[in-house]
C-alpha cells in the first residue's frame, strides 16, 4: 500500500471516529429524541436552491437572445422556483416558465414575470426601500421567525416564499402588506398544517 493510501485511510478514519463522537456527545446532552424543524431548509437544500437558480439563469440565457436580454430575476426556496421581472411578450414569459420547469429537482414553479418594458432605475430604487421596510417590520414583530421567510419585490408586489404554517403566514402576509407603497401580497409557501 503506497504511503498516500495509507494517509487516505486515516484520515477517513479519523473522520469517522469524530462522527461516532459527536454522536455520543448529543445523545449525552439531550434528554428526548431530536426532532428536526420542518420549517428550516438544510444546508444542503439550501445549496441546491442556490444551485438551481444559477443553473436556470444560464439555461435562459443559452435558451435565447430576447430571454437573455430580458430582465429575468429567479429565486427558488425548498425547490420551489419564483420568476419576476419583464419580458417583452407572453411567448418568451412563457418560454421561461418552460426552461425553468424542465429543471431536475424544481418541484414547481410560479411565473410572475410581467409582459412590459423592463423597470425604470427609481422603480428599482423604490423596490429595494420597500424590501427594507417589509424585511425590518418582520424583524421588529417578536410574533413573527423573520428568519423562515424570503421576501422578493418586484413593482411593488410583495412575494413571500417559505414553509410555515397558516397562522404564521397570515401574520407575515399582514405586515407586508400593510407597509406603505406595497401594491400586493402573493404568497409562494408551502403550508405545514
Amino acid at each position: 500500500m503506497r504511503l498516500t493510501q495509507l494517509v487516505h485511510l486515516l484520515i477517513i478514519g479519523l473522520f469517522t471516529w469524530q462522527l461516532a463522537g459527536c454522536t455520543a456527545i448529543t445523545s449525552a446532552t439531550h434528554d428526548k429524541p431530536i426532532t428536526p424543524d420542518p420549517t428550516k431548509r438544510t444546508f444542503g437544500t439550501y445549496i441546491d436552491d442556490e444551485r438551481l437558480e444559477t443553473i436556470a439563469k444560464v439555461n435562459l440565457n443559452k435558451t435565447s437572445e430576447s430571454l437573455k436580454q430580458a430582465k429575468i430575476y429567479i429565486t427558488v426556496y425548498n425547490g420551489v422556483a419564483l420568476l419576476t421581472g419583464q419580458v417583452a411578450s407572453n411567448e418568451l414569459r412563457l418560454q421561461a416558465g418552460d426552461v425553468v420547469r424542465k429543471l431536475e429537482r424544481v418541484r414547481q414553479v410560479h411565473n410572475e414575470l410581467e409582459v412590459r418594458n423592463n423597470k425604470s432605475v427609481w422603480k428599482g430604487l423604490a423596490d429595494s426601500w420597500i424590501k427594507t421596510k417589509v424585511n425590518s417590520k418582520l424583524m421588529a414583530n417578536k410574533d413573527v421567525k423573520s428568519s423562515r421567510v424570503k421576501v422578493i419585490i418586484e413593482n411593488g408586489t410583495v412575494f413571500l416564499m417559505g414553509m410555515m404554517d397558516r397562522k404564521q403566514a397570515e401574520r407575515i402576509s399582514n405586515i407586508a402588506a400593510n407597509t406603505k407603497r406595497v401594491t400586493r401580497v402573493v404568497r409562494v409557501i408551502e403550508y405545514l398544517d
